[in-house]
């Protein structure tokens, strides 16, 4: 079973980590978003901070969050996981959307309080994934994000 914790550890994958200001599309390689998610997250995540795309910082936020609920029960839940949650659930409707905005609504309103099960993060992150996918040309992430890293 694919779990969150994996992310922590990173794996050594064909592909290297992006170097900054890469214009290269994103590709990945796995059939399973679980798959797809580990790439991305080597790919586009860097050891500290946020990402420089907006892809990157997609995959970031969809990771930190699932950590913080699943791995660590909310235990340092604050603000800045509520304004995490709200900038996550902005990225798949945007651009080449792939999500429908009730669904990211109500994903939104459970992870916002900290309470979300694996069933709906896994969704948010599945849903995450998809639009990496559905926008490979790299976003460049603008100024400063509304939460700390």
């Amino acid at each position: 079973m694919w779990g969150f914790s994996r992310r922590a550890k990173r794996a050594t994958t064909s592909r290297p980590r992006q170097p900054p200001g890469h214009v290269e599309p994103i590709t990945v390689t796995g059939t399973v978003w679980q798959e797809q998610f580990n790439e991305l997250w080597d790919q586009l995540v860097p050891p500290g901070g946020c990402a420089e795309t907006e892809q990157g910082e997609a995959i970031r936020l969809a990771g930190k969050l699932s950590r913080e609920i699943l791995d660590n029960g909310s235990i340092n839940w604050n603000s800045d996981f509520c304004a995490m949650a709200d900038a996550l659930t902005a990225y798949p409707t945007s651009r080449n959307s792939v999500a429908d905005s009730a669904e990211l609504s109500a994903l939104r309103d459970v992870v916002r309080t900290g309470s979300g099960d694996k069933t709906e993060l896994y969704r948010l992150t599945e849903l995450t994934v998809a639009w990496v996918l559905a926008n490979p040309t790299p976003i460049p992430l603008d100024g400063p994000q509304a939460y700390r890293n």
